[in-house]
C-alpha cells in the first residue's frame, strides 16, 4: 500500500516515520509512505501556494492550481488512489474508517493550512474529505500523522502480533485494562486472576473487563460499534423501530432479519440479498433466530425478561464482540435483574444495573 501526503510542511513528518512501527514497516517493504510539496507545482517565481479570499476575510486560502497539479501527479503515479481533503466538514475518522482505507492500493491525504482549501479543489480534484473530530488544528499534518498511523497498523505484517490489532480499543468496544510489574505499588494490586496461570480465566476476566470498561466510559460503542447486519427479536410496540431508524440514521444498518411482523415493518432496511428473512413467531422460528444471531454483527432484542435462552445468546454474542441492544419490557422480576447483573456489568450505583 502507498501512503502520499500532500503538505507544505515536509520536515513535519521526518521525526514521526523514521522511527518506530512505521519505519520498520517502510523498510520492510509492508507500506510506502511519501510526501508532496504542492509548491512543487507553483508557476509562479515565488512559488506561491495561498492567497487572498474572494469576498474579504481574515486569513489565505491555499491556491488550487497547485494542489490540482499535485493530485493529477498523485492519480498518474499511483493506480487505484483515493484522495481525501482533510477538513472539519469531512467523515469523522475512526478505526473502521481505518479498515477501509487500509484495503485500498492507495491514499492521499491533502493537508490544509490557512483559512482552508480552495473549495474546487475538494469538489472536483479529491475523493472525500476526512476530519479528525470537533477541534481545531494549525493545519491538516496532525491529523494526516494520525490517520496515516492508524492505517498502516490495520495492514497484515505491520504490527508485530496480528491479535494486537484485533484486540485493540475501539474494534468491538475499549479493551481491557492491562498490568505489568511490580504486582503491588503503592498499595494497589493487580486483579489476582492474572496471577493464576488460568489461561480461560484470564480471557474470561479479559472480556468481562473489556465489556465492564466500555460500557462504563465509552457505552454508545457498544450501540454504535457494529456497521454491517443487524438481527431483530420483537414482540411488537414502536420501541424497536424508533432504535432501528436511530441506527439506520447514522448508517449503521445494512441489513435486518426479524421474527414476525409489528412496527418495525416500517422501519424502511436496506436489504442485502439473503440476509432479508422472516419466520412465524413459532418456537421453530424462535431456535432459527437464536442460532442465527451469530451471523449478525447487531442484535435488537426485545424481550419480558423471563427468556433463558435468549439471555445466554445475549451474552454470548457480547463476549463475541457484537453490539446488542436490548429493550426489557419487564426489568423488575428479581430473576430478570440477575441475568441483567450477568450481560452488563459494571454496576451502577449501590442498586446495581
Amino acid at each position: 500500500m502507498h501512503l502520499t501526503i500532500v503538505t507544505i510542511f515536509l520536515e513535519y513528518f521526518d521525526s514521526a516515520l523514521s522511527l518506530g512501527v512505521l519505519s520498520r514497516a517502510r523498510r520492510e517493504g509492508l507500506v510506502e509512505i511519501s510526501c508532496v510539496d504542492p509548491r512543487e507545482f507553483a508557476t509562479d517565481k515565488h512559488r506561491q501556494v495561498d492567497d487572498y479570499a474572494f469576498g474579504g476575510g481574515a486569513g489565505m486560502v491555499m491556491k488550487p492550481e497547485p494542489l490540482f497539479a499535485a493530485i493529477r501527479r498523485i492519480r498518474e503515479t499511483h493506480d487505484g488512489v483515493k484522495v481525501f481533503a482533510l477538513s472539519p466538514g469531512g467523515e469523522r475518522f475512526d478505526d473502521a474508517m481505518a479498515q477501509r482505507l487500509s484495503k485500498l492500493p492507495a491514499v492521499a491525504l491533502v493537508c490544509g493550512r490557512y483559512e482552508g482549501i480552495d473549495q474546487r479543489v475538494i469538489d472536483h480534484a479529491c475523493d472525500g474529505e476526512i476530519s479528525l473530530g470537533d477541534f481545531v488544528l494549525t493545519g491538516g499534518e496532525p491529523a494526516a500523522l494520525a490517520i496515516v498511523d492508524a492505517v498502516a497498523r490495520q495492514i497484515p505484517g505491520v504490527v508485530g502480533k496480528e491479535e494486537n490489532v484485533e484486540t485493540d480499543s475501539h474494534r468491538a468496544g475499549l479493551k481491557h485494562p492491562v498490568y505489568t510489574r511490580p504486582e503491588v505499588f503503592e498499595g494497589h494490586g493487580v486483579p489476582e486472576v492474572l496471577l493464576s496461570g488460568d489461561e480461560a480465566k484470564v480471557e474470561a476476566w479479559r472480556r468481562d473487563a473489556a465489556l465492564d470498561r466500555t460500557m462504563r466510559q465509552r457505552p454508545e460503542q457498544i450501540l454504535f460499534a457494529a456497521r454491517h447486519r443487524m438481527a431483530l427479536r420483537f414482540a411488537g410496540g414502536d420501541v424497536e423501530a424508533a432504535i432501528a431508524q436511530a441506527l439506520i440514521a447514522r448508517d449503521r444498518v445494512t441489513a435486518a432479519m426479524y421474527v414476525g411482523g409489528t412496527s418495525l415493518d416500517r422501519a424502511k432496511f436496506r436489504e442485502a440479498g439473503d440476509a432479508h428473512q422472516s419466520a412465524n413467531t413459532t418456537q421453530d422460528g424462535e431456535r432459527k433466530l437464536l442460532k442465527s444471531l451469530g451471523e449478525f454483527d447487531t442484535i435488537l432484542v426485545r424481550t419480558f425478561g423471563d427468556d433463558r435462552a435468549l439471555f445466554e445468546a445475549v451474552r454470548s454474542s457480547l463476549i463475541a464482540g457484537r453490539a446488542v441492544v436490548m429493550h426489557i419490557d419487564d426489568a423488575s422480576d428479581d430473576d430478570t435483574a440477575l441475568r441483567l447483573d450477568r450481560l452488563f456489568r459494571p454496576r451502577f450505583g449501590e442498586d446495581g444495573i
